[in-house]
């Protein structure tokens, strides 16, 4: 079984998991992203909301024989992803 490693990052109310766009834009899921998670396309990262659409992206690459691996991090107050603008299935198209 192949792995990734991927980063969970936490602040008190929420959690986002930490997923490079390409990953998601090469298994064709950006229509399926919700509004609920963000995106900062310079640095080519998706942070996807914890209920819904990280375990949408898990289930995709576990079909794919990928077990992944985690780092959580942790903030104490809110987190930066907050202030990062919601995701949009193609970004450089606005």
């Amino acid at each position: 079984m192949k792995s990734m490693r991927l980063r969970f990052i936490n602040d008190p109310h929420h959690a986002w998991l930490v997923v490079p766009l390409t990953a998601i834009y090469a298994r064709g899921l950006e229509g399926a992203i919700s509004w609920q998670s963000y995106m900062d396309a310079p640095k080519g990262h998706a942070y996807l909301e914890e209920d819904a659409d990280a375990p949408l992206f898990l289930a995709e690459i576990h079909k794919e024989g990928i077990d992944p691996s985690f780092e959580d991090i942790f903030y104490g107050d809110d987190c930066f992803v907050r202030k990062l603008p919601r995701f949009r299935p193609r970004p450089w198209l606005f």
